[in-house]
């Protein structure tokens, strides 16, 4: 098994949730499907430095059905400061 670095997890780790972020909005819109409740994406979010708070800001700002409910860092300044700004 290939051992993988963290810049590398939280790089493909982004493309993946920004990919289906992306996939739903444009299947949403065009489908002409009402968004329920169970399509309503519930995020969690572990290493909330600088690259991962402007990377969830930027999914909850272009995606209306996503949520982020949880936050985790070493640092609690780090989780705070992002809490608020996702308020």
């Amino acid at each position: 098994m290939k051992k993988i670095n963290r810049r590398d997890f939280i790089h493909n780790s982004t493309k993946s949730v920004v990919g289906m972020s992306v996939a739903m909005t444009a299947f949403g819109t065009t489908s002409g499907k009402v968004l329920g409740a169970n399509d309503k994406v519930v995020l969690g979010a572990i290493g909330v430095g600088g690259r991962g708070t402007s990377t969830l800001l930027n999914i909850v700002k272009k995606n209306t059905n996503v949520e982020v409910k949880y936050l985790c860092d070493v640092n609690p300044t780090r989780g705070d400061k992002l809490s608020k700004q996702l308020k």
